[in-house]
């Protein structure tokens, strides 16, 4: 088995001892260990007297043992087999505790090449003034490059200095160096780039990261673990310092939280934490203890009996026992995995995700600070609807060009909402209310991607508001069932909605060069762009003005201005009759080229009139590929409750509606 032993701090070559002289030393340790254990065992555990207690020698797994030198003992390609292990040791609060579990005799530990050793992660970590030290561990491969670039950059930009990537492949391991940033190989091969999410591949790869953390902590490291799609905004290593207690830190699937304005102001922690949150694997700390490196070790040696990924596989750890006891110091953390280990939950609005931080903002609704992270997890359409919400929030770094150029935005139409909407217990008309005023929205935005296309320039997506949830199951009361007093209206994210794919792409000979929700707010986008700025107005009162489109002896700009079409100020604003064609478009919009920004706005032509706000494409071709184009764009809403379903002969899905009927 090859070992790669390049690293990025100083690159050093190992200087194992020869592979015969450590047997050597280790058969005559383990004759004298097995000569004083077995007499003892045999003497108190005679049922057990043929177990070995590994856990208390060293091993080439990197989930048994805990090393001291950081090399394996593999030679010549040969692994010692592993049949049966026993775990035992005492946590650093006091815990008793015992592990005994069976391995498969034939089981094979997934490749892992152990060339990150105790020195590398010394010159990595951050020292604590405990006498600790911390390292942020993220691991990953080719095909997540762009993400692990943002997370880079990202990290750098909030101070945190003891960042370590675990790489997958050359093409990992390369980019981490090329932003100097520590970085060692995890796996003897190049991994497939394609290994989507829920593949065998991507699940083996999960499990990666618990050996990594397993083998890290078990050297005295203290760990912060962070999947590529997490941003980070602030240092999470004082959440060691402000909670001693606990053995470890978990992120939640969770919406909502217990918390109330006032625990977020004294604590870091959820207080109504328990071993039946949905621990999400993306973010968690573990505190190097004896208890937090027993609990790594049984995590890890799950592997060869699980078929699922790394999270599911530490679910029925923690809730192994009963509920265990608050910590009499810290009624936030509890005892879990049968009284093991002292763990505790980090609400949504300190360990963010998808929806905590996008759609439902709980760290403003609580006047918290802003999280430490986000994971962005409750989002749809795989990465690129993880990049588009990153970039919602300017967390997604693009180069400078992405903020230059020649743009049209929106100043949407939105529908009131009925005063008693969030009162509402019937979800059905929550849900036609939200998909009226969805669809109403979507119309306007249809029009000015439209014009987009005709004139060429980016098109900055209108904050839309949604006034139902969406959720992959269903909703109650058109909300996620643990968050049910969650207030309407909602920001609407891009990914609720379009297929992002086929909107960054394009598809049938039409793209749209777009720009995400938020993004004038970018301090990257120039003062010059925010300023120059133009108002477009759709009238019926513009009628009269159509006739400067004809005018051969007149210019329109000369035109439009002398029938009061358009006029100048600090906002130059243009009056636009609809029904005008993508050719009378273009030529009519030409006199404003100049500016950097239009500001559309539909409010004359929405309801029942906006089939006359645009006269459709000249080129029927162009047509037919432009309504196929927007036909196809849009997702499906979901999902009603299957008794509604039944109750009410519909689907448990709806689709949404775009196209005004112009095209």
């Amino acid at each position: 088995m090859s070992q790669h032993k390049e690293v990025l701090q100083g690159y050093r070559q190992s200087k194992a001892p020869a592979c015969a002289v450590v047997m050597k030393g280790l058969f005559f340790m383990i004759l004298l260990y097995l000569c004083v254990s077995l007499i003892t065992m045999t003497a108190w555990f005679p049922q057990h007297g043929r177990k070995i207690w590994l856990a208390l020698m060293p091993s080439q797994h990197m989930l048994v043992g805990e090393e001291s030198t950081g090399q394996g003992l593999v030679c010549e390609g040969k692994e010692r087999n592993l049949s049966e292990v026993a775990f035992s040791g005492k946590g650093l609060h006091g815990i008793d505790f015992q592990h005994e579990f069976e391995l498969d005799r034939e089981w094979k530990v997934p490749p892992f090449i152990s060339n990150v050793s105790p020195e590398f992660i010394k010159d990595a970590a951050l020292p604590r003034g405990n006498g600790s030290a911390v390292i942020m561990l993220a691991m990953g491969t080719e095909n997540q490059i762009d993400f692990l670039e943002n997370w880079i950059l990202n990290v750098k930009r909030a101070g945190i200095v003891m960042a370590v990537i675990g790489a997958g492949d050359n093409a990992t391991f390369n980019k981490a160096r090329e932003y100097e940033v520590s970085v060692f190989r995890w796996s003897p091969e190049d991994h497939d780039a394609s290994a989507g999410w829920g593949t065998s591949l991507w699940t083996r790869n999960t499990w990666q990261k618990v050996f990594a953390v397993q083998k890290i902590v078990s050297w005295g490291y203290d760990v912060i673990l962070s999947d590529l799609d997490v941003v980070w905004w602030r240092d999470p290593s004082i959440i060691f310092d402000k909670h001693p207690q606990a053995d470890m830190f978990f992120s939640h699937d969770g919406v909502a939280t217990s918390n109330t304005e006032e625990d977020a102001a004294v604590t870091l922690l959820e207080k109504g934490a328990s071993i039946h949150n949905f621990i999400n694997t993306g973010m968690y700390m573990v505190r190097s203890t004896g208890a937090s490196r027993a609990f790594m070790r049984r995590w890890a040696a799950r592997y060869p009996h699980f078929d699922g990924h790394d999270q599911n596989g530490i679910y029925d750890i923690i809730k192994s026992g009963p509920e265990g006891e608050k910590h009499p110091e810290d009624a936030a953390i509890l005892r879990s995995a049968n009284n093991t280990l002292y763990h505790a939950v980090l609400p949504t609005y300190v360990f963010a995700n998808g929806h905590s931080y996008f759609v439902s903002k709980l760290h403003s609704l609580l006047n918290a600070d802003i999280p430490f992270g986000m994971h962005a997890t409750w989002t749809y359409e795989n990465a690129a609807g993880k990049r588009s919400r990153l970039r919602e929030v300017k967390a997604w770094h693009d180069p400078h060009e992405y903020y230059d150029g020649k743009f049209i935005t929106m100043d949407l139409e939105i529908p009131s909402m009925p005063l008693e909407h969030n009162e509402k217990d019937n979800t059905e008309d929550m849900l036609q209310f939200h998909l009226m005023a969805l669809e109403m929205q979507m119309k306007q935005v249809a029009i000015g991607m439209m014009f987009s296309l005709i004139t060429g320039r980016s098109f900055i997506m209108p904050n839309l508001q949604c006034f139902c949830e969406r959720i992959w199951y269903s909703v109650i009361k058109c909300r996620f069932p643990d968050y049910l007093d969650m207030k309407f209206p909602t920001p609407c994210p891009m990914d609720y909605y379009f297929h992002m794919d086929m909107l960054y792409k394009g598809d049938r000979g039409v793209k749209i060069d777009f720009r995400e929700q938020g993004f004038l707010e970018s301090p990257n986008v120039s003062p010059q762009i925010k300023t120059s700025v133009a108002s477009i107005s759709l009238s019926s009162k513009a009628a009269n003005c159509a006739m400067c489109l004809g005018k051969a002896h007149e210019d329109t700009r000369t035109c439009l201005a002398r029938q009061q079409c358009i006029s100048s100020g600090k906002i130059p604003s243009v009056m636009m009759p609809g029904n005008l064609t993508d050719v009378e478009i273009h030529k009519y919009l030409a006199p404003m080229n100049d500016t950097k920004l239009w500001v559309l706005n539909l409010k004359g032509f929405t309801g029942s009139t906006m089939t006359e706000a645009f006269g459709g494409f000249e080129s029927p071709q162009t047509g037919v590929l432009v309504r196929s184009f927007f036909t196809d764009l849009l997702q499906d809403w979901c999902c009603r409750t299957p008794d509604d379903a039944k109750r009410l002969n519909k689907s448990m899905s709806e689709p949404l509606k775009m196209l005004p009927g112009f095209v």
